[in-house]
Parts: structure tokens; C-alpha cells; sequence
């Protein structure tokens, strides 16, 4: 019975290590393979993230590449570059199929290495919303056209609509880049929204002829805008510029003799929507005679590089009437205007009253701003009556002038334009010198 007893003992005790090791086993792998998963899956979220800010594509279009669309010429344009005058042109097809007929003229950058930029036939594939560039910059509608070489979007600092490199804006229109052709955001949105993947795109060098549709102004942004840091052609709603407008200032009614003439922009100024002087651009329209009395509406119309334009109306006054009896006008003028944006087609205009649709516009906020102009006034008065008359009823008509403004208007901000206070504006003249004699 005793020898029994000690076989039973000799064979569980095994089997208890056994099983212990296997649990020691057992717990060991898991251990180990959690760790290994967590390792792995670290190392995979690390990997992801440096491909991301590597790529940095936001949108990438996942249209195939193929040979097919360019040999059969399926895409509706053909984008021609030319790269010593830095400025591309878009041909669509005349009647026989072939690219012949300009639509679209736009100004860009090509290498400031001039042989940066490849010459040669080529075909765009890849494209992307946004792009990390070689040099560590960002780019909007980034579309390859072949191996490094892009068609894209004025550099910016950061994947963000904000972080525009304004300086490097500045240069469109004269050679800039690494290689790759750079666009105002307007233009390779064009491009990237119209020109298929596979469309032609040939650079070229022609110094002497830019392009058949001429080459485009340029758009400048002064660096100490406060909307410096975007690109005042793109569409996106948060754009500062949206809110901006061009202005003309100095823009008052006239008053001229018969048979006199005036510089009607001699004293009016104009500026742009980024704030640059664009008075040379100023057109004047009307109805008007100077050999004949009456009073004419005079428009004032300027139109930037943005497409965005504004008018201003004035009232021109022809009178028979001698220099001593023209009352000394202080001329106030309220300007309010209200901006309205178009983004389905990318134009802005500015209105007076409202448009007829309103689903596809998004209102600015209105500006109402006040202009006094005295000063402009007198002198352009002043220069208009001189050819007009003699030298005594000059000195007459300047000594009543200085007279009337000195006694009338040395304490008064706000005094109506019209006529029809001219007989109580000369009683209070009159008592005002009764007084102080």
C-alpha cells in the first residue's frame, strides 16, 4: 500500500509544474504582445503623421493619369507658357479641332534660374488642394506637370489661406520661382477647375510677344496691409479683402463761367481695392456743355485689377452769372456704399442699389464715410473764373470769397449746398458786421 501511495505523489507532481509553467508561458506572451502591438502601432501613427506633413494633401483628385486623354485630344484647352515673358496663355479648339483660339491671358512666375523652368510638351496628372513644396512652402492647386515641375499658387508660409508670402505675389509677372510656374489664385483655380488631367501644356520662350491676348497688370499688395497675408484674388469667404473696395475721393460739385473749361480730375484721386493710386485710371462721363448755362451730372467711374469698380456722381454748374453774386459754398458729401460679392463666378462688384437675385451674394458690411472739401473747391473755383475775367474783378472776386468765408463759415461744420438759402445767408452777414462795427 506505501509504494502505491508514493507513485500517485511522483506522478502529480509534474503535472502541477506543468501547468505552472504553462501559465508562466502563457502570461509571458501576452505581455510581450501587447507590447509589441503598442510599439507597432505607435510606429504606424508616427509614420502617418510624417507622411501627412510631408504631403500635406488636403484633397488630392484621384482622376487617373492617361495617355489616352492627350492623344485623343479630349481636354477642352491647351495651356501654352511662355517662359522669358512670364505669361501663359489658354487656347480652346477652332472648328477643324485644332488649339488656336486664345481665351485666357495670365501672368505668372517661372524659375529665376530661367533654365529651371523646362522648355518642351508636357501633360499635367497629379493634382492637389494643397502642397508641401521642395523648399519646406505650401501651395494651393498644386498640378504636376512633370517630374518636380508644378503648376501652382504663389508660395505660402503654411497650409493656411492666411500665410500668403506677399513679396514673392508681388514679383507675378517676372521670374521668381524654383522651377515650377506660380499663379495668382484666381488663375490655377481656373486651371485646376477647367483643365482636365492629361491637357497639354507646352512652354515656350518668346521674350518679344507675350501671348496673343497681350500680357496682364499686375496686382500689388502693399506689405504693411493689414490684409497682407492673402491673396486678395481668392474666393474664399474668410478673405479680408472682400470687405474692401476701391474709392475716389475729392469727387465735389463745380461751378464754371460760360465758355470756361475745367480738369475735372485734377483734384479727384482714385485707389484700388488693396489701396494703390490708380487716378490715372479715372474715366469721366456726361452729358455737358460749357457754352451753354444749366447744371449736369458728371459720373466718375474707375475699375481695378480685381474687376471690382465704383462711381461717384457730382453736379457740374454752368452759369451766365458775375463773379461778385456766386455764394462761397462749403461742400459736404456722404458717401455710402454698399459691396456684394459674387462667388459663384468669382466678380465683385459694387452696387448702389440692390441687385435683383440675392441667393447668390453674401452683403459686406456698409461704409458710410464724410469728405469736406473747402480748399479743393476754392482753388478749382478760383482757376475757372481767373480765364474768365479780368485781373481787377479776380482780386474782387478772391477778396469776396475770403471775405464770405472768413465771417460765414469760421464757425460752422455743416452748412447746406443748395441756392436757396444764398438771401438768409447774406442777412446774417450783414448783421454779423453791423455787430462787430
Amino acid at each position: 500500500m506505501k509504494k502505491k501511495k508514493r507513485r500517485k505523489r511522483i506522478r502529480i507532481a509534474p503535472i502541477i509544474i506543468l501547468v505552472l509553467m504553462s501559465f508562466i508561458i502563457i502570461a509571458c506572451v501576452i505581455c510581450f504582445g501587447k507590447l509589441f502591438i503598442n510599439h507597432d502601432t505607435k510606429e504606424k501613427k508616427e509614420a502617418e503623421s510624417i507622411e501627412q506633413s510631408e504631403e500635406k494633401e488636403t484633397e488630392k483628385v484621384t482622376q487617373d493619369f492617361s495617355e489616352d486623354t492627350y492623344l485623343t485630344g479630349e481636354s477642352p484647352f491647351m495651356i501654352k507658357v511662355n517662359r522669358a515673358a512670364n505669361c501663359t496663355t489658354i487656347y480652346t479648339k477652332d472648328d477643324t479641332g485644332n488649339y488656336s483660339v486664345p481665351v485666357k491671358a495670365m501672368l505668372c512666375s517661372t524659375g529665376k534660374n530661367i533654365d529651371d523652368t523646362p522648355l518642351g510638351t508636357f501633360h499635367t496628372s497629379e493634382k492637389y488642394k494643397w502642397r508641401m513644396m521642395v523648399d519646406g512652402s505650401y501651395a494651393q492647386y498644386a498640378y504636376r506637370i512633370f517630374d518636380e515641375i508644378m503648376l501652382h499658387s504663389v508660395p505660402y508660409f503654411d497650409d493656411d489661406y492666411d500665410e500668403l508670402e506677399t513679396d514673392e505675389f508681388n514679383k507675378l509677372g517676372s521670374p521668381a520661382s524654383l522651377g515650377c510656374v506660380r499663379f495668382a489664385i484666381r488663375d490655377i483655380k481656373w486651371i485646376y477647375d477647367n483643365c482636365p488631367v492629361g491637357t497639354t501644356v507646352i512652354i515656350y520662350d518668346d521674350a518679344d510677344n507675350p501671348g496673343p491676348l497681350g500680357k496682364p497688370e499686375a496686382i500689388k499688395i502693399p506689405e504693411d496691409s493689414e490684409n497682407a497675408g492673402w491673396d486678395p484674388t481668392d474666393i474664399n469667404k474668410d478673405n479680408p479683402w472682400h470687405t474692401a473696395s476701391p474709392i475716389i475721393i475729392n469727387a465735389v460739385d463745380l461751378i464754371v463761367k460760360t465758355g470756361s473749361t475745367i480738369d475735372f480730375t485734377k483734384h479727384v484721386t482714385a485707389y484700388d481695392t488693396c489701396g494703390n493710386d490708380i487716378s490715372d485710371k479715372i474715366a469721366v462721363t456726361g452729358d455737358y456743355d460749357f457754352n451753354t448755362p444749366g447744371i449736369y451730372e458728371i459720373t466718375y467711374t474707375i475699375t481695378d485689377l480685381l474687376n471690382r469698380t465704383v462711381a461717384t456722381t457730382v453736379w457740374l454748374t454752368v452759369t451766365d452769372l458775375d463773379v461778385e453774386t456766386q455764394p462761397l459754398k462749403k461742400v459736404t458729401i456722404e458717401h455710402e456704399t454698399t459691396a456684394k460679392y459674387n462667388y459663384d463666378d468669382y466678380e465683385y462688384t459694387t452696387y448702389y442699389e440692390e441687385p435683383s437675385t440675392e441667393e447668390t451674394f453674401t452683403e459686406a458690411p456698409t461704409e458710410t464715410y464724410t469728405e469736406t472739401y473747402t480748399e479743393a473747391y476754392t482753388e478749382a473755383s478760383t482757376e475757372a473764373y481767373t480765364e474768365a475775367s479780368t485781373e481787377a474783378s479776380t482780386e474782387a472776386y478772391t477778396e469776396a470769397y475770403t471775405e464770405a468765408s472768413t465771417e460765414e463759415y469760421s464757425d460752422t461744420d455743416n452748412i447746406k449746398t443748395d441756392d436757396n438759402n444764398n438771401n438768409s445767408s447774406n442777412d446774417k452777414k450783414k448783421n454779423k458786421k453791423s455787430k462787430s462795427e
